[in-house]
């Protein structure tokens, strides 16, 4: 999230900001090993017996640890998920679930995307929708 220019302000210095950022490292000085890492799946592979998940939680997220499913109890300051006593070595799962809203809104936008297209592309009719226009 530190990198995403709207929640990082302007007159801030981005370096020092960072120093405070121990998403990569988790706790103590290990950094994370990530087997994949992108915003919407991290699969981690930890050798530490805590950790800070380099997330900001909300609900949808799914945690799991060593395939067990886990919803978090602690967070830090920045609402990212804390998990302790973890079994050396484990192998943490995040993933994003998008919410029914977002389902929603995603079947509208291609319903709506496919209808522009074809009114476009068929010459019948987009005559008729200039002539209903005029």
């Amino acid at each position: 999230a530190y990198e995403i220019p709207e929640y990082f302000p302007r007159t801030g210095d981005y370096k020092t900001w960072r120093m405070y950022d121990r998403s990569e490292i988790g706790f103590y000085t290990n950094t994370l090993s990530y087997k994949i890492n992108t915003p919407f799946y991290k699969e981690i592979t930890v050798d530490q017996e805590q950790i800070t998940l380099p997330i900001h939680y909300f609900p949808f997220w799914e945690i799991s640890i060593n395939g067990k499913k886990t919803i978090p109890r602690y967070f830090d300051t920045l609402g990212r998920p804390i998990f302790s006593g973890l079994a050396l070595p484990s192998i943490v799962e995040v993933r994003y679930n998008e919410t029914p809203i977002e389902k929603t809104s995603n079947i509208i936008t291609v319903i709506t995307f496919i209808t522009l297209i074809t009114i476009i592309t068929n010459k019948k009719i987009w005559k008729k929708m200039n002539a209903i226009l005029r």
